[in-house]
Formats: C-alpha cells, sequence, structure tokens
C-alpha cells in the first residue's frame, strides 16, 4: 500500500493495483522475494475502502513516525511511497511479514495459518456483526457476493448456537 493510495482527511484506502510476491531461489540475489505490482483481477478489485476511526488514528500516527525515521535516515531513505516500510523505505521482505505474523500467532495460542486468513476473519466478524453481505463483498473487492459468502465467510459454533437459540422460543411457545 503506497501513501498516495490513503486519504487521511477523509477516511479512506484506494485500491487500484496489487502486489504480486515471487520467491526469489537464486542465492547470489540482493532480496529473496521479487516484488511485482499490477491491475487488480477483477473490475471489483478497484475500490475504495472506508478505514474506521481507530484505524485512521493509528495510520496518521504511523505516518508521523515514518517521516520522523525518513529525516533521521536522510539520504540512506529510499522514498518508495510505501505505507508499511523497513526502517530506509524499502519494501519489507514478505517472509518477514509471515515470520513475525506465525510468532505472533504462537504467542497468543493461536494455530498456525497464513496470513491471508485475516481476510477471512475479517469476514466472518463482519457478517456476524450484521454487516450487509453487498457492503462486505465489495469491500473486499469481489464481483459477486456468493464468493464472500461461500469463500470467505465462515460459521463458527457459537453462532449456530446463536441462531438455533433463536428459534428456542418459536419451537417451545409458537
Amino acid at each position: 500500500m503506497r501513501w498516495q493510495d490513503v486519504n487521511l482527511d477523509k477516511g479512506f484506502i484506494t485500491v487500484a493495483q496489487t502486489i504480486m510476491h515471487q520467491r526469489n531461489f537464486d542465492d547470489t540475489a540482493e532480496r529473496k522475494t521479487k516484488i511485482y505490482s499490477g491491475a487488480p483481477k477483477s473490475k471489483a478489485g478497484n475500490r475504495i475502502v472506508p478505514l474506521t476511526a481507530t484505524t485512521l488514528i493509528k495510520l496518521k500516527t504511523h505516518r508521523k513516525k515514518q517521516l520522523e525515521q525518513r529525516l533521521l535516515m536522510g539520504s540512506a531513505w529510499h522514498d518508495n511511497g510505501l505505507v508499511f516500510a523497513s526502517e530506509v523505505g524499502t519494501s519489507i521482505e514478505t517472509r518477514k511479514v509471515s515470520t513475525r505474523f506465525h510468532k505472533l500467532l504462537e504467542e497468543t495460542n493461536i494455530s498456525k495459518r497464513g496470513i491471508h486468513s485475516l481476510r477471512h476473519t475479517f469476514a466472518t466478524r463482519a457478517v456476524e456483526n450484521n454487516m450487509n453481505v453487498k457492503t462486505l463483498s465489495e469491500i473486499l473487492g469481489h464481483e459477486d457476493i456468493s464468493t464472500t459468502l461461500n469463500l470467505y465467510v465462515h460459521t463458527t459454533t457459537d453462532t449456530k448456537k446463536d441462531e438455533m437459540n433463536k428459534l428456542e422460543y418459536i419451537f417451545c411457545f409458537g
């Protein structure tokens, strides 16, 4: 994500590109991952994602710290406009992100999973909190809500129990 895609004044992110990573197995390569950017997979992938108030505050704080880091690094800073960058402004190796994510999961006793699982968790929690499915589908960049419902939203045992309990009154007193 680049700062040019973040509107801190109006509180939204514009998604107009997708980043792809390709692992480089050449031992002489400076970086182990090659990063490519391109258009989203579908027309729906181009979208505007509103930010929550908390996320907006955290992004503004992060932006301020990053600008301070940029001044501190001086000419060593690589101005790539990245929201999440290394201490010198370059992209962060995807393996480092995955390693840190897996460490956080381990520290919180959550079973190991890929970082993409966060999209699934977001979708599931959004539906559990009664987010309109069409809105959720657009936020996720899906062309069809069936993709959102069939691939991204998962039902928990607690949710199933809550839904069954809603019927208890009808069956017992209806």
